[in-house]
């Protein structure tokens, strides 16, 4: 428990509230704030009054006086205020910034502007707040108080200016976009010769999508959820990743778009934005279509596409061609061919295979018996033997049992219908479970690389997966969903300060690993925020600040990440 200040600045005006304050711990392990009782305004007490105050909780929690304490500059004088702040997490985050190279283009867009407020630190507050605890953009003043941005005017920070500062990165995005990304990649020396792609969506929690025609978003819109939330309206976002994990660049699109449709634009950009004239696309099944495919290649961009298993030519010409050269028991074995000139690469990994179809028989043992359990049941009632609840129909039984099987996804494995009596029948779809026996482990990958083995084709495709790992880190550690925004260029700004977070965290995990430290980076920055900055007001009016370390001090932390030590300097840079 501890006395804090807070300022608010209302148009020229700037009012100090003294609050009671606490820090706890939420049930998910992060570390807030929270006003006990609120004091008021410091200059409605006189000393007389405040000495009143303290002599009294002194004789309420049975605080005997023993005399005058030494005077040390360490300990405050019972007249100072005290206000402690989050300090490290931030501070590793504003370090990683400024490594990055970020705040050069912002300032050079900023210039001529006539912006009355600091854009940047307002983006540097709303970056911090997605790392460390992200919520809603009403909320950030909230958490502000508790923690300390170095470099940032704490009283240069209101809603307003937040909202403000997005709309600025959604104004400038195309260029800023490829200038973090460049600066990005230069600091890790990497080229792009190899770049992954995939969509994912993201939900608003509002009863349906806007009207098009009206002055709100036009992005929101019902579509394919990945979320398993149909119910709600959602847009489409698409993120290009290098072969280490670094986001480059993403868009936004209307909650209803096809996966595939967004390959071209995607594909476009590299090219335009980016100039990116020879390198390897990597993309899912989703994004398989003839017409992608001659997009990837009159923009001259080789590619590595996984084709869909289940009625598909492709698959269904190739398989056939490389089998009896994936009969390693053991191991996972790769083959290749060449069909209508395109080149195929086929893997094979009899662990996965095993594994698939244990589980799948298993799924069609257990429809199975809940089919013979609803048909004996309408047997019995045929033989007069009641039952609880209403009278089962054929036709009804027919229905539940349908639904239990495409809950499932066990339609193509059974064939439920109404004999010519008109009574409930199955039968086993043979042909369709030999294939699945077929294809079970198996990857079938189509791509115009030449030059790379097919073992490092299978490869590069798995790596894919990383792109999966970027998208759960967007919508779990940093918060991309729900969206609260309304109107469609805060929900692109919104994204695009994920994509930044996304790209700090990167780097983040990048240096951990490197440094054998495997903890996630937002568990890193969280053991950092028990490094807290302690400012203490003096009845004169000087301020005296110092860094209060934890127990364990987290050097190595702060070494892993790549940045130095904080100083007592750094703790005196809030503007």
């Amino acid at each position: 428990m501890y006395i804090r200040t807070v300022e608010r600045k209302h148009g020229s005006k700037t009012y100090r509230y003294v609050h009671l304050a606490e820090s706890y711990r939420t049930p998910d392990g992060k570390i807030r704030q929270r006003m006990i009782a609120n004091l008021g305004n410091p200059k409605d007490y006189k000393p007389a009054e405040i000495r009143k105050i303290l002599a009294g909780l002194k004789r309420v929690f049975g605080i005997e006086e023993s005399g005058p304490a030494p005077a040390s500059p360490s300990v405050p004088p019972p007249d100072a205020v005290m206000t402690a702040y989050d300090f490290g997490g931030a501070y590793a985050v504003m370090k990683l910034f400024d490594q990055l190279g970020w705040a050069d283009p912002i300032r050079w867009h900023l210039r001529g502007g006539r912006h009355q407020f600091d854009v940047l630190g307002n983006i540097k507050v709303l970056l911090a707040n997605r790392l460390l605890d992200p919520c809603s953009k009403l909320h950030i003043l909230d958490w502000h108080e508790g923690v300390f941005v170095p470099g940032v005017d704490r009283a240069a920070v209101t809603y307003e200016r937040l909202l403000r500062a997005m709309d600025f990165l959604h104004r400038h995005k195309a260029s800023l976009e490829v200038a973090f990304a460049r600066k990005l990649l230069t600091l890790f020396d990497q080229e792009v010769d190899l770049v992954f792609y995939d969509v994912t969506s993201t939900y608003f929690e509002i009863d349906g999508p806007d009207d098009p025609a009206g002055t709100k978003s036009t992005l929101r819109q019902w579509g394919y959820s990945r979320d398993h939330r149909p119910d709600l309206p959602q847009v489409v976002v698409g993120l290009v990743m290098t072969r280490d994990g670094f986001p480059i660049c993403h868009h936004v699109w209307k909650g209803n778009t096809l996966d595939a449709s967004t390959v071209q634009e995607a594909a476009k950009d590299l090219q335009g934005r980016f100039g990116i004239r020879r390198c390897v696309f990597v993309g899912d099944r989703g994004m398989l279509s003839e017409e992608n495919l001659a997009v990837l290649r009159e923009a001259g961009l080789d590619y590595i596409v996984a084709h869909k298993m289940r009625r598909n030519e492709s698959v269904r010409e190739v398989l056939p061609r490389v089998e009896d050269r994936l009969t390693d028991p053991a191991n996972e074995s790769v083959a290749e061919t060449t069909w209508e000139g395109r080149r195929f690469v086929v893997a094979h990994n009899p662990e996965i295979a095993a594994q698939t179809r244990k589980s799948r028989e298993r799924m069609i043992r257990e429809a199975a018996r809940f089919i013979d359990e609803r048909i004996f049941k309408l047997e019995l009632q045929d033989e007069g033997v009641k039952g609880r609840g209403r009278p089962a129909t054929d036709q009804g039984a027919l229905l539940r049992i349908h639904d239990y099987l495409r809950d499932r996804k066990l339609l193509r494995y059974t064939s439920v219908f109404l004999d010519p009596d008109g009574q409930v029948a199955w039968k086993a779809n043979v042909k369709n479970r030999k294939w699945e026996n077929r294809i079970d482990g198996k990857l079938v990958l189509e791509t115009s690389e030449k030059a790379l083995p097919a073992a490092e084709i299978v490869k590069r495709y798995k790596e894919l997966a990383d792109i999966e790992r970027a998208f759960r880190t967007m919508k779990s550690s940093l918060d991309m969903r729900p969206v609260f925004h309304r109107v469609d260029r805060r929900i692109e700004a919104h994204v695009f300060l994920c994509v930044m977070a996304l790209q700090i965290d990167r780097v983040a995990r990048h240096r951990l690993h490197a440094a054998g430290i495997h903890t996630l980076p937002t568990r890193v920055l969280e053991s950092l925020d028990r490094y807290r900055m302690i400012s203490t007001r003096l009845d004169g009016g000087r301020t005296h600040t110092t860094l209060a370390s934890p127990r364990q001090q987290p050097q190595d932390l702060f070494a892993g990440l790549g940045v130095p030590h904080p100083a007592l300097r750094d703790a005196t840079t809030e503007g």
